[in-house]
């Protein structure tokens, strides 16, 4: 009978050292099949470098200014005027005249003689000049214009635009590279 009960303890034993043993591989394979589905849940993120285009310096004795550009663009100087050329459009720089003191007289005088809605106006220092840079609304027809001004204190506006928007990064990159060389 003590036999019997002994065979009894130890299949019992065996028993539960299995159930454990089960359990416990029931466990890991758990865990193991959450880490891959949080392996699959979130994709490996990916590093892009854009390389910066490679720039080209302009400088004007007749203008008195000097800043850079992407070089895909083809630089022509007409009078009081900058066209930066590319396939996918046309920046412009004008040199304008005032009368005015100030940057905010200048562009109330601006306004008031143009049909327009600015959209954006935010002003900021360009080479240690106030500018703003703004966008204009002239109708529905029309596209939207970015125009940044700079004001040079001779009585002198620096006017740089674009009309398509695909051109809005390198029209800011060109304008925040302006140096004025008197």
């Amino acid at each position: 009978m003590a036999k019997k009960k002994s065979i009894k303890k130890n299949f019992q034993i065996h028993i539960l050292i299995g159930i454990l043993a089960l359990s416990v591989l029931w466990l890991v394979s758990l865990m193991s099949s959450s880490q891959s589905i949080d392996n699959i849940s979130k994709p490996e993120i990916q590093k892009t470098i854009t390389p910066t285009p490679a720039l080209k310096t302009y400088h004007s004795d007749f203008l008195k200014l000097t800043f850079k550009y992407p070089a895909e663009y083809e630089v022509e100087e007409r009078f009081n005027t900058i066209i930066l050329d590319a396939e996918f459009g046309q920046i412009k720089i004008d040199k304008l005249t005032t009368n005015q003191n100030n940057l905010n007289e200048f562009l109330k005088v601006f306004d008031s003689r143009r049909t327009m809605e600015v959209q954006i106006d935010q002003r900021l220092l360009i080479d240690g000049h106030d500018a703003a840079f703004r966008t204009h609304v002239f109708s529905n027809t029309i596209p939207s214009r970015k125009v940044y001004f700079i004001f040079i204190s001779e009585g002198r506006v620096y006017a740089f635009s674009a009309d398509d928007k695909i051109l809005y990064n390198d029209l800011d990159q060109i304008a925040r590279s302006f140096q004025y060389d008197p």
